[in-house]
């Protein structure tokens, strides 16, 4: 016997094998290192011996897939590790069925194959068994080499429905599988659909006949590749109720995939393509699908992982989708890994991989993993999709990064690619990318208009369906319009109503999905901010967007349900300001909030949102107390305090700048009540402007926030004697506003502001010797304008007056009539106080006209007795309502009555009761010892 063997020594391991003479011109597997073998044919065929029983089964060899045309049987699992250097391999390599039932073998997996055992022979088919002739055929032929399933090798113990009828149907699953497989991988959405669709038509043909699981199993594929997730279920449960048991692990795992392709296909219109913001709570439609999938994937993965069965990138990509789903992050990338390295699914196992980079923050490498999947994909819609969901993430992420636009023009490249691939999600997501360009266009001042059309005509596509989410992108676009009205100077409540239509359609049409409703609380916040910021009654509308957020909490699975809860506290910290301008006591909403976020900061240390709404709280509280004619600078100083570390954790953030902002403005107030510096604290408010007009530039909001900034700094500076760096401040504050009034020449509050830093600028000339009068005429005319927009706003009439009043007091000191000029200021306080009687500086006004009368009739040597009368009830007035300056113009009356000690008395009451006016009270005290030595 061992004379008839041929010895062939192993290429690759160097192992010494032995044949039989029969098996020359044979191709076989080392059974060692499983490499194939060839020997060399022999010069004439030899008659083969009569096969003899072995000791034990053998295991047949796998030769490899040749052409369509020809295609080894069926696929068995490779032999035992480590045979002997001498053993003999498999005696046979022709298509042979097994005479015996079949036994199961364990392979590498954890799972079992069914191996024939009993002698071979060549001539002929039993009938029972061509369906394993058949499986085999096909298992091999339309699933093997790296395709994208396999199957067991299955007995002949089966139902007697899942025997194969004739022999002829292994052609046609042959051909079936193949144009099936030809189908997969067309790069084109058109070519690939109909390869698709004929591949079905050529199944449901050949079901009559071989109608036996496999064709609901072929006919379930299709389905999903085409897209049809639910058609596609149907079909993998069909193929399974009909399929022995051994074969249902193929089904569960295509099953398993395509459900989780129907999650990940979910996300991609929600999760990643969101409007309105980032959101850390699940899709629970996609949460759904992925614990729907979830048994199968287990149940698929602790099935057989014989190579020669199933692909193991198959199985890995299985096993990587239910560690993801199990939150096991770590595991899902190594599977993911392995099964993009096996080419498995590469557009979903690449894409995958790469987007759990992205929520992992490491974003160069997420591209990088999601570049690779684009291109062994061949440039498959998924994998360009999750691409641009990275691209869109890192942006969100980093809106102010120099690449940020780059990032964006190229996940427009990607989605309009999937678009042309028919991808079902593209056009939400063109929709989506191109909303974004257009926020970041408008933030960077550069073609926000152009970008704003080209995101109307993607979102009206997207609208085309109806669909809930295209609702959301609407209502994005219209946020982003608001964003430009800012911008420009304009109102921006209009464009904000119509994202809270659209944002309202998207509720209702996702029956109240938490992200859809958080997302309106988000836009109902912004609304609200913006009517409390025109002076318009927002209480209502922070009620809304509370009950959003509440509705919400809870519902929100990471970070224990954070952004509701901080975005509620904000809602109630700012109605409660509302409420505190209409006489309501909201200190005890305040400090409820500042312990709640507290709490919340010792569980979170470093959690930005909390230690803002903490600082908000505390603002708000301050900014009350100074009102209340309170001390609220250790107050605001606390909220400066935690806005100043949120600002440098989120540099240019507007929400956080605004707060910020206006923490500076109500500290420098506290300071000014209590006659301290306020410039250190209008220097901060500058300081945050200054960035927020350098990440926006053009903001008309903004410049006119700057400017009014500007102008209480100048105040400041003036009230320190330096009058030089005062109208410095002055003079930058008129050209902020002057581009706001250029932008919007109807913009009352941009001409109110500039007239008050023209009249600071004046007097700052008068401090520094220069003839103010021109600057004093341009502040006058700005509050004349302001007056003719609103007649009804006492705070412009009476700034009117005081320019007006201090231009007759300039005119008087230039030896020029000046009684015409008093008269014009003593006409605008009447008329503030027939507009509002309870105005205490509009009496003051009135008083301090008729004292500048009594000091010009007093020059002259005439009796001021009469004048006098006239100002007495007007300076009591002041002080019944509370004026702090009435104190000085009371003083000042005394002095002009000569009574000098009553005055001496009133004087220093008036510097403990309005500090601030030190330098007018010290100047008047100087003028009364001018006249009580009779001068």
């Amino acid at each position: 016997m061992a004379d008839q063997k041929l010895k062939v020594t192993c290429p690759s391991c160097g192992t010494t094998l032995a044949f039989r003479p029969e098996q020359a011109g044979g191709r076989f597997r080392c059974p060692k290192c499983k490499n194939p073998v060839q020997l060399a044919a022999p010069e004439e065929e030899a008659p083969a011996p009569p096969p003899r029983p072995p000791t034990r089964a053998p295991a047949p060899s796998r030769p490899p897939m040749s052409s369509r045309g020809s295609a080894p049987a069926r696929r068995s699992p490779p032999p035992p590790p480590e045979p002997p250097a001498e053993e003999e391999p498999p005696a046979e390599q022709e298509e042979a069925a097994p005479a015996a039932p079949p036994r199961s073998v364990r392979g590498r997996g954890r799972g079992r194959a069914a191996v024939p055992a009993g002698p071979v022979s060549k001539p002929g088919i039993p009938a029972g068994n061509k369906k394993l002739l058949l499986i085999g055929i096909v298992a091999l032929v339309v699933l093997g080499g790296g395709g994208l399933g396999a199957f067991f090798a299955f007995g002949p113990k089966g139902k007697p429905e899942t025997a194969g009828k004739s022999i002829e149907g292994r052609e046609v699953w042959k051909l079936v599988g193949e144009d099936l497989k030809a189908g997969e991988t067309k790069p084109e959405a058109a070519s690939r659909a109909t390869a698709l669709n004929d591949a079905l038509a050529k199944i449901e043909a050949a079901r009559k006949d071989h109608d036996y699981g496999w064709p609901d199993y072929f006919k379930g594929r299709a389905l999903d590749r085409l897209g049809k997730r639910d058609e596609a279920k149907a079909a993998f449960d069909a193929a399974q109720a009909k399929l022995d048991k051994s074969a249902h692990a193929y089904v569960m795992l295509e099953r398993g995939l395509s459900t989780v392709r129907r999650a990940h296909d979910l996300r991609l219109r929600t999760r990643r393509f969101r409007a309105g913001g980032p959101s850390f709570m699940p899709e629970p439609e996609a949460a759904a699908a992925d614990q729907a999938a979830l048994p199968d994937l287990r149940a698929a993965a602790s099935g057989p992982k014989e190579q020669d069965f199933c692909p193991g990138g198959l199985i890995a990509l299985a096993e990587g989708e239910a560690n993801r789903i199990e939150g096991q992050s770590s595991g899902a990338l190594r599977k993911f890994e392995l099964a993009a390295g096996a080419k498995a699914y590469p557009e979903v196992s690449g894409a995958l991989m790469g987007g759990e980079y992205a929520e992992m923050g490491k974003w160069d490498l997420a591209v990088k993993t999601l570049d690779a999947a684009v291109a062994d994909s061949g440039g498959a819609a998924f994998a360009r999709l999750t691409r641009a969901w990275v691209l869109r993430k890192r942006y969100r992420a980093r809106p102010e990064d120099g690449e940020a636009a780059a990032w964006l023009d190229k996940a427009l490249e990607d989605v309009n690619e999937a678009a042309k691939a028919g991808h079902a999600v593209a056009p939400l997501a063109v929709a989506a990318v191109q909303v974004d360009r257009a926020e970041l266009a408008i933030a960077r001042g550069q073609g926000g208009a152009e970008a704003l059309a080209a995101a109307e005509v993607a979102v009206g596509a997207a609208q085309k369906d109806g669909d809930w989410v295209a609702q959301e992108l609407a209502a994005a676009l219209a946020l982003r319009r608001a964003d430009m009205d800012e911008r420009e100077g304009k109102d921006p409540r209009a464009s904000l109503d119509g994202a809270l239509g659209a944002f309202d359609q998207a509720v209702s049409g996702s029956k109240d999905d938490p992200v859809a409703v958080l997302n309106r609380g988000r836009a109902l916040l912004r609304r609200a901010r913006t009517e409390a910021a025109r002076g318009g009654d927002a209480r209502p509308i922070y009620d809304r967007a509370s009950a959003d957020f509440a509705a919400v909490a809870g519902k929100d699975a990471s970070r224990d349900g954070m952004e509701p809860t901080l975005s509620g506290a904000v809602a109630r910290v700012e109605k409660a300001v509302e409420d505190s301008k209409k006489g309501v006591d909201a200190t005890a909403t305040f400090a409820q909030a500042v312990e709640d976020m507290t709490a919340l900061l010792k569980k979170f240390p470093g959690e930005a949102g909390a230690r803002e709404a903490r600082g908000r709280a505390l603002w708000a509280m301050g900014d009350a107390e100074v009102r209340a004619g309170k001390d609220g600078g250790p107050t605001l100083d606390k909220a400066l305090e935690d806005l100043d570390e949120v600002a440098r954790a989120r540099p240019g953030d507007a929400a956080t700048l605004d707060t910020l902002i206006a923490a500076w403005m109500a500290r420098g107030e506290a300071y000014s009540k209590a006659g301290a510096d306020a410039g250190p604290a209008y220097q901060g408010a500058v300081a945050a402007l200054d960035q927020a007009c350098t990440k926006s530039p053009g903001n008309m909001r903004l410049l006119l926030m700057r400017g009014k900034a500007r102008r209480l700094l100048g105040d400041a500076k003036l009230a320190n004697d330096l009058s030089g760096e005062a109208l410095t401040r002055f003079q930058e504050a008129v050209t902020d506003l002057s581009e706001v009034v250029k932008a919007d020449a109807g913009s009352f509050a941009a001409i109110y502001e500039r007239g008050q830093a023209l009249y600071g600028s004046a007097r700052a000339e008068a401090a520094k010797n220069q003839d103010p009068r021109v600057t004093l005429n341009l502040a006058v005319r700005d509050f004349e304008a302001a007056m003719a927009k609103d007649d009804k706003k006492v705070e412009v009439i009476v700034a009117h007056g005081e320019a007006v009043l201090w231009m007759a007091a300039v005119e008087n000191g230039r030896g020029q009539d000046a009684y015409g000029t008093l008269e014009r200021a003593r006409i605008s306080f009447d008329k503030a106080c027939a507009a509002d009687a309870n105005t205490p500086l509009a009496w003051c006004g009135v008083g301090r006209t008729y004292l500048l009368e009594a000091q010009f009739v007093k020059s002259k040597g005439g009796d001021i007795s009469g004048v006098l009368a006239k100002a007495e009830p007007a300076i009591k007035k002041g002080l019944e309502l509370g004026a702090r300056r009435a104190h000085m113009d009371w003083a000042f009356w005394l002095a002009l009555s000569q009574r000098y000690d009553e005055a001496d008395k009133e004087f220093v009451v008036a510097l403990e009761k309005a500090p601030e006016l030190r330098k007018d009270i010290e100047g008047r005290k100087r003028l009364m010892e001018q006249w009580r030595r009779g001068g």
